[in-house]
């Protein structure tokens, strides 16, 4: 759909979206984000800003600051008002408990003996990627990191897995991440933990839930299906209905202003596309020559409704923190018929 739109109407969407953040996105507001997606009006899907509240409320019951009257235009483009509550923070589902490979999808957490860490806080093991000599697991700052928290020291932290309540494998040590900012956007929630052996968890998702079939990221667009595998909610199917979201996420150790993120409604019917415990799950295209490559890493959720960062996002953000530490960027590790394939062979092959 975004082809579709020309550039003039691509720019007044973006002044839109631009002053609608500007009017109404404030930190522990009933606003708690401002995107570009579609409504129906008079049966036609049309161009809108969405603005994500945490209630709807009577117009009377809200601070003008964060009113957004029935039928306002911005920049001449429609608003379209959607309840989805906080994103983040959200409560603990139990431990996925099938199957007895640590691969992608698969739990994990952080054990430390540092005091300012959330030991209990669990996500999902993205993804392995490598720099082409040392592997590693992708997933969420907040959870292998928790934004510096967790000590950067192998003997004082260890990433570790639990297939089974109540057991768990040392698999990998923390390592870089990107550090989320209070003082500015932030672009993506992400982090690696260097795995202690290369052959210890596989690159591919289990039988039956989703795989990936490209090592090269896609954008994210209107309208794609998408699926994803998860540790808190398996496996679940939902639509893109916003590309270029801004938005406040909560966490633990604060709220934190996101830009150009994406939306994923949960499909109908169906169980919501994540939850507590998804974050880090790699979101995966479903549907056309585009099925199997990674277009998002999902980092928050609120009801039907779950934030991911685009992809390509964030291996640029992973490759500029690791250059200022002089090291190589990481590809996402794809194991076709046994053979392993990297975006750099990938290239060759071309």
């Amino acid at each position: 759909m975004n082809g579709e739109r020309t550039s003039t109407q691509l720019d007044q969407l973006h002044r839109a979206k631009a002053e609608a953040v500007a009017r109404y996105l404030k930190p522990n507001g009933n606003i708690v984000g401002v995107g570009i997606g579609q409504k129906p009006i008079d049966g036609k899907a049309t161009d809108c800003v969405r603005i994500y509240v945490v209630l709807r409320q009577d117009e009377a019951a809200i601070p003008s600051s964060q009113l957004v009257p029935k039928g306002t235009t911005i920049c001449d483009v429609p608003v379209d008002v959607i309840e989805v509550g906080r994103f983040g923070k959200n409560g603990q589902k139990p431990i996925n408990d099938e199957g007895t490979t640590t691969r992608p999808g698969s739990p994990v957490r952080v054990r430390t003996a540092a005091t300012n860490v959330n030991e209990g806080k669990r996500g999902t093991l993205g993804a392995v990627v490598t720099d082409g000599d040392a592997y590693y697991i992708l997933g969420c700052n907040h959870v292998l990191a928790v934004n510096g928290r967790v000590p950067a020291d192998p003997d004082l932290a260890q990433v570790v897995s639990g297939e089974f309540v109540g057991v768990e494998a040392k698999i990998a040590s923390p390592d870089e991440f990107v550090p989320l900012l209070r003082d500015t956007r932030n672009s993506a929630d992400c982090a690696l933990a260097r795995l202690k052996d290369r052959d210890s968890v596989p690159a591919t998702f289990p039988d039956g839930t989703v795989r990936l079939t490209s090592p090269d990221a896609i954008a994210p667009e209107l309208g794609m299906y998408v699926r994803k595998f998860g540790a808190g909610t398996g496996l679940t199917h939902g639509t893109i209905v916003d590309t270029d979201v801004d938005l406040y996420v909560d966490y633990s150790f604060g709220t934190f202003h996101f830009e150009h993120q994406v939306v994923i409604q949960s499909s109908e019917g169906g169980k919501e596309f994540a939850t507590g415990g998804d974050s880090g799950s790699v979101v995966i295209a479903g549907t056309d020559a585009k099925e199997g490559q990674a277009t998002g890493m999902i980092f928050a959720a609120s009801g039907k409704f779950a934030v991911a960062c685009p992809f390509s996002t964030v291996l640029s953000e992973l490759a500029a923190q690791l250059k200022k530490a002089s090291r190589p960027p990481v590809s996402l590790v794809v194991t076709a018929d046994s053979t392993e394939v990297t975006s750099q062979t990938a290239q060759i092959q071309k």
